[in-house]
């Protein structure tokens, strides 16, 4: 569910490109003109085709902004309400399991945060996750024996999707502007994953779900370790400079990965920035992807 965000759209380039074994992904739009891939499925969250029945949910519906918050625009706290709709769809196709993507924001500044970690989000968009994340879990536990199982993906940056790498209108000069820390000298530090390895590693959750493999009802889902921000810019061939770090700039937000390691899952071997953006270029996507021109 969430077919045209900017995950979504990741997943089909590389799922057109190397099919999930054992899954056939059928994709959620709220228009007709919505859907970016073959098998679309149009309708709103919580209410799928009579008849619909799927062994498993993954739902990546959500609201990133809160720029113009309300009635002019998005409202974060509409995610609450997008995940309990994703919650109902997967109760109503018969599914077996479903995944929420939740975000490494729900746990505020940190290095190696678990999932059993006190949540301290410094962000609107993390508190509305955090918010998120209870309502999900509140409903599981009231929905009965016979409710889909829940796992709440806590996912890092993505390649492509986030704020540093994904298409954007060009800034004046044209250069990025990174925040420098004075105690380290570097810039901000976070837990990455290439739409690749994401994909690789989510059709081997989905799997699990819909074969009823055991799967944590809280996973971290990032590449091991961290990665420098001003890396991932050089590693793209983009004109960044610095200045120094506001005092409410965040440094590190470095998931611990060792869960979803000890599961065995696929592509997760210690990835650096080049080849985190080799995956994101790789792709042939609109603004991004193969044959994107280096600025």
């Amino acid at each position: 569910m969430g077919a045209t965000g900017r995950i979504g759209q990741l997943l089909q380039a590389v799922w057109k490109r190397h099919p999930p074994n054992g899954l056939t992904p059928r994709w959620q739009t709220r228009r007709a003109d919505g859907g970016r891939a073959p098998q679309g499925l149009c309708f709103l969250p919580g209410a799928p085709p009579q008849g619909a029945r799927f062994g498993v949910v993954l739902s990546l519906l959500g609201v990133t902004s809160a720029a113009g918050s309300g009635a002019c625009g998005p409202d974060l706290r509409e995610n609450s309400a997008l995940a309990l709709a994703a919650l109902e769809t997967a109760r109503k196709v018969g599914a077996r399991h479903v995944f929420l993507a939740s975000s490494a924001a729900v746990y505020g500044p940190g290095g190696g945060l678990r999932e059993d970690a006190a949540l301290h989000p410094a962000s609107a968009y993390g508190r509305a996750k955090q918010t998120m994340e209870i309502a999900a879990q509140d409903w599981r536990r009231g929905a009965g024996r016979d409710a889909p199982r829940l796992t709440i993906l806590r996912i890092g940056n993505v390649a492509g999707a986030d704020a540093l790498l994904a298409p954007r209108r060009p800034t004046p000069g044209g250069a990025v502007t990174l925040d420098r820390f004075a105690a380290s000298g570097g810039g901000p530090r976070r837990s990455y994953i290439g739409p690749t390895s994401l994909a690789r590693v989510l059709a081997s959750l989905l799997r699990r779900g819909a074969w009823c493999e055991g799967v944590p009802e809280i996973l971290n889902l990032a590449a091991p370790g961290a990665v420098a921000m001003e890396d991932l810019l050089d590693a793209d061939g983009r004109a960044w400079q610095w200045r120094d770090a506001p005092q409410e700039a965040i440094e590190q937000v470095v998931l611990n990965t060792d869960r979803l390691r000890a599961m065995g899952e696929p592509g997760l071997a210690q990835g650096g920035a080049a080849a985190i953006v080799a995956e994101w270029r790789g792709l042939d996507m609109p603004g991004g992807g193969a044959g994107r021109a280096t600025p």
